[in-house]
């Protein structure tokens, strides 16, 4: 009887003992598999927030073509009568460097913008009589600095689009520029006018790398009126502002980044 019981002893206590330590093994593997889990659930939020929102300095550079808006001007000669027109200019080249900081959603941005276009006709009116200019020749060209700041709507994708402007100050520089009217021929002198110059921008950025994005972008950009010389008199002119809009590819190098 005694190594019956002790059998029966020995099989029930193990019995009981497998009971109490099953559920004790199962328990500690559920944590793991949600602490897994949760990680395996923060893991891309983690790594979009490192890619799209760190903080970093970084250069851009970009180039593109800009298309002037007729620019109107006027101006009161000394014989008594005003002259008035418009300017027409062809799309030119755009060429940008600058370097700027990102707090995250944010960047601020210092700019250099490069501008030149040609001279490809005018309208004058004077004392009732309106006249096209022809053989018209000359070019302008435009350079910027300005302070801007991008807002970049951040998600989890490559892609990230944004919006942002700035403000700074043009240099604009008028080639002598010849034409011929049905009155006779005249020339106009060289001029180099100092304006205020403003921008505004939408665009969209890929994450090519971790350390470059490439983007697209539309471009407003313009400069207040200004006075002027005349090719008709020395007194100055009234022109109107000088406004583009266009497009630019560019690159954003992010400094320090690893590729």
């Amino acid at each position: 009887m005694i190594p019956s019981q002790a059998n029966h002893f020995g099989i029930a206590s193990t019995v009981a003992l497998l009971f109490i330590l099953l559920p004790g093994q199962a328990a500690p593997t559920n944590p793991p598999t949600s602490t897994s889990q949760g990680s395996n659930a923060s893991a891309p939020t983690s790594t979009t927030t490192q890619l799209n929102q760190p903080r970093y300095w970084y250069a851009t550079l970009a180039a593109g073509a800009l298309q002037p808006q007729n620019q109107s001007g006027y101006v009161e000669t000394h014989y008594g009568y005003a002259i008035s027109g418009s300017v027409q200019r062809s799309a030119g080249f755009n060429g940008e460097a600058g370097i700027g900081y990102s707090f995250g959603a944010i960047r601020t941005e210092l700019t250099y913008a490069y501008t030149s276009n040609s001279l490809v006709s005018s309208q004058a009116s004077a004392m009732g009589i309106s006249e096209k200019t022809k053989g018209l020749s000359g070019y302008t060209t435009t350079n910027a600095f300005l302070g801007s700041a991008y807002w970049d709507f951040t998600n989890q994708s490559r892609f990230t689009p944004y919006l942002g402007g700035g403000f700074g100050y043009g240099l604009i520089y008028q080639s002598p520029a010849t034409f011929q009217m049905g009155y006779g021929g005249s020339v106009g002198p060289s001029a180099y006018i100092s304006v205020p110059a403003y921008q505004g921008k939408a665009r969209e950025s890929y994450r090519a790398s971790k350390a470059l994005d490439v983007f697209v972008e539309a471009v407003y950009r313009g400069t207040t009126g200004y006075d002027g010389e005349s090719g008709f008199t020395p007194n100055a002119s009234q022109n109107g502002p000088l406004n583009y809009w266009g497009g630019n590819l560019g690159f954003r190098f992010k400094i320090g980044r690893q590729p």
